[in-house]
């Protein structure tokens, strides 16, 4: 598999899957003749599966985002990748390529391919134009980092790294040694990024931290291997693990398009940036940064996007652990409070079939809510009884926090006096109506409100 072909292959289609705009054909058009011509195979997922320790890798995000970090094989990524299209173009029912969903599985797959890619090409001394790493940083005393020439990260208490071995799985498992509890996605992230600043990050690659206090992008290169220092200040900053720096540029933030910035301000302390590397790059030998104020930036709605799935699903989950059986019941009397609607809950271990009474005004009609927070999928049966309890001329609304089977969506379709209200659904509603909740309610789910750029045309 010739990697400079499968490179281009990657960014090319990384790119169609982060512009909103690209459509089915965009990103069916050619795929498979071009698998085919890279000699990748399709084995439906398997090696995929059996590299990462089982799991249905393949439809399941979450699982994806959890292993990225510990794919090491490109051909195996590759193949996984390949499987994921025909799987969706070939097999699936109703699965579309540009479904948010498939997008946000081939971007992570895309952008860790690239990762490998870019690794070897290094190991194999390739003259790859763009070879030059470039990484991103974050720190809460940034101002340290420029005064003392160092790029450092925190988690002290892990030690000195290079005492663990050269291998993801050894800084996993030392993770979860000193910080035990954490969730399985929090321990791949902190620990694939211990790992990246010991042995991905190398002398003479750059690296570009933003400061806050003087809203400048400063841009260094790396002096030093990895070192950890033993007498820093534990407080209030733990900085400890250190590699030195010689910081060359420091440039406005307003000279960076807003693509390049929002790479730049990703959440992770210590990261790679890929997309905007052109830009940085050249600041640094001193041409003009590249411009492009007549194209609309695809990473703004892409951030905007990612901002609003990571709201959503905080949400769902907030709910899920924090609201059962009667509590959610009153969350929802409460959220339809806020939606203009008088409500009575029904008493506390009653069975008739209604949790929640609803009307506009004094007049009818009358709106009956039932309330599940079961995680299963809500069947044709539980809605039956739901209408087993209405009188004539009531309206009726089912919330449930999960999703409704394929005959309980048709017994709705055919009973449009009854409103069913999945979990996605209802956190729509919560966002509409967010800031007429009790303060009860809103202390259940902590939301600020911010401002985000959109791009011109989403806003139209």
């Amino acid at each position: 598999m010739d990697l400079e072909e499968l490179k281009a292959f990657c960014s090319k289609y990384k790119r169609l899957y982060e512009n909103k705009k690209s459509t089915e054909d965009d990103l069916d058009k050619d795929f498979a003749d071009v698998c085919f011509s890279l000699k990748i195979e399709m084995d439906c997922g398997h090696s995929l599966e059996k590299l990462t320790g089982g799991g249905l890798i393949l439809q399941d995000n979450d699982l994806l985002k959890n292993k990225i970090d510990y794919i090491s094989d490109i051909d195996i990524l590759a193949s996984g990748i390949f499987s994921k299209y025909r799987y969706i173009t070939h097999w699936s029912y109703g699965q579309q390529l540009s479904d948010e969903k498939n997008r946000q599985w081939f971007r992570m797959a895309f952008n860790r391919l690239l990762e490998l890619i870019d690794m070897k090409l290094q190991k194999e001394g390739s003259k790859v134009e763009d070879n030059v790493k470039i990484w991103g940083i974050h720190c809460l005393n940034d101002q340290m980092l420029i005064n003392d020439n160092v790029i450092a990260i925190g988690w002290s208490r892990m030690g000195d790294l290079k005492k663990l071995g050269d291998t993801r799985e050894a800084f996993k498992n030392k993770y979860e040694e000193v910080f035990p509890g954490k969730s399985k996605g929090s321990t791949a992230n902190c620990a694939g990024q211990l790992y990246r600043f010991v042995y991905e990050a190398s002398i003479g690659d750059y690296v570009v931290l933003p400061t806050k206090q003087d809203r400048m992008i400063n841009i260094g290169q790396i002096e030093s291997d990895y070192y950890f220092e033993e007498n820093v200040d534990q407080e209030p900053y733990d900085y400890a693990q250190r590699r030195k720096v010689k910081w060359i540029k420091h440039i406005p933030r307003l000279s960076f398009s807003q693509g390049a910035l929002y790479e730049a301000g990703s959440a992770l302390s210590f990261f790679q940036i890929k997309n905007y590397a052109d830009e940085y790059l050249a600041v640094l030998t001193g041409k003009a940064i590249p411009k492009t104020p007549d194209l609309p930036d695809d990473t703004i709605s892409a951030t905007a996007e990612d901002i609003k799935d990571n709201t959503r699903d905080f949400i769902l989950k907030e709910l899920s652990k924090n609201l059962k059986g009667y509590d959610l019941e009153i969350f929802v009397a409460d959220l339809l409070r806020a939606m203009g609607y008088r409500t009575q809950v029904s008493p506390h271990g009653g069975d008739s079939g209604i949790d929640i009474t609803a009307y506009k005004d004094e007049l009818p009609p009358r709106i009956v809510v039932q309330v599940k927070s079961t995680d299963s999928d809500i069947k044709e049966n539980t809605l039956q009884s739901l209408k087993g309890a209405m009188s004539s001329g009531d309206y009726g609304a089912f919330v449930t926090l999960s999703n409704f089977t394929a005959n309980a969506t048709a017994f709705l379709k055919n009973h449009p006096e009854i409103k069913g209200i999945d979990g996605p659904q209802l956190v729509v509603l919560i966002l509409d109506y967010y800031e007429k909740l009790s303060k009860k309610s809103q202390k259940i789910i902590p939301l600020e409100k911010v401002y985000i750029p959109i791009s011109l045309d989403e806003n139209e």
